[in-house]
């Protein structure tokens, strides 16, 4: 990873996302720019004012960080109609690896979380983007990665073993069992036991499949280093799923891969995916397909 971009708006807090952007670039050994975007207002006679006062304020914010001195930073303060929009031509400008963004004023609900800055910048956009909601005191160390097999999710977990090479990981899947039971009749219900069991027994082995190729790509692009990935299946509801294991296991990042091209919903994030980012237990990681 070479160029991490931190897309801030200043607000309450922002100096979370500051924190773990400064604390990732120095463990990756990459440079840091960040963006803050001014919304374009009629009036444009205070413009060099606003543009100098953001400056200042983002330095004076990186002044309370100590042992970043050497960290090659750069500023941008861009004015746009989009703030999403800006972001992502930047982001594109300087070929940032990763985007680093704090947790929205509004992200308690699902539907204040729809048509956000973030939530624009992870479904229009091409790159993972970083969510923080908390204070960065130490490297990430309890990774629960939420796996649904498709491509974005997979990759979501494969940038998170660079981004977080102290955690221990544990992947989750969800899966739907639509068995139906109906009527009394004995081989009716055994008929439909055995559909059940046959279910698990897939997802099972879909899973086994996929934890020994993660296991084995890890080995490769590590220098051979050897890492034990736990899973869980679950029936559960997914958010619920990922939700209360993050929590049990006190979790301070969750990856995800978000299907920002779906049929059903093309102009939104997955609903899983939405739905975390809108109610986050810790900070999240998030590709889109």
């Amino acid at each position: 990873m070479k160029k991490i971009l931190l897309a801030t708006d200043l607000a309450a807090k922002s100096d979370r996302a500051m924190g773990r952007a400064l604390r990732t670039a120095k463990e990756q050994g990459a440079s840091l720019d960040i963006i803050y975007v001014i919304p374009v207002y009629r009036k444009r006679s205070t413009d060099s004012v606003r543009k100098n006062g953001a400056n200042d304020l983002i330095k004076a914010l990186l002044d309370e960080f100590d042992g970043y001195d050497h960290l090659k930073i750069n500023i941008e303060v861009i004015e746009s109609k989009d703030a999403h929009q800006a972001i992502l031509e930047y982001a594109h400008k300087i070929k940032a690896d990763l985007i680093v963004m704090g947790l929205h004023g509004k992200t308690k609900f699902r539907d204040l979380f729809v048509g956000t800055t973030v939530e624009r910048v992870i479904r229009l956009g091409n790159k993972p983007v970083l969510m923080v909601k908390e204070i960065a005191l130490e490297p990430y160390q309890t990774v629960i990665a939420g796996i649904d097999f498709a491509p974005a999710s997979r990759n979501a977990l494969r940038l998170a073993y660079d981004l977080c090479p102290k955690a221990s990981f544990e992947v989750i899947h969800t899966y739907y069992d639509n068995t139906v039971y109906t009527g009394t009749n004995s081989m009716g219900m055994l008929y439909m036991t055995e559909m059940s069991d046959e279910l698990k027994k897939a997802q099972k082995k879909a899973m086994t499949a996929f934890i020994n190729t993660e296991e084995s790509f890890y080995r490769k692009t590590h220098g051979q280093k050897p890492i034990k990935l736990m899973f869980e299946l679950s029936e559960n509801n997914p958010y619920k799923a990922v939700i209360k294991k993050a929590k049990h296991d006190r979790a301070d990042l969750v990856t995800l891969g978000a299907h920002s091209k779906s049929f059903v919903t093309p102009f939104k994030l997955g609903g899983v995916a939405e739905d975390i980012l809108a109610n986050p237990p810790c900070d999240v990681l998030v590709l889109s397909e």
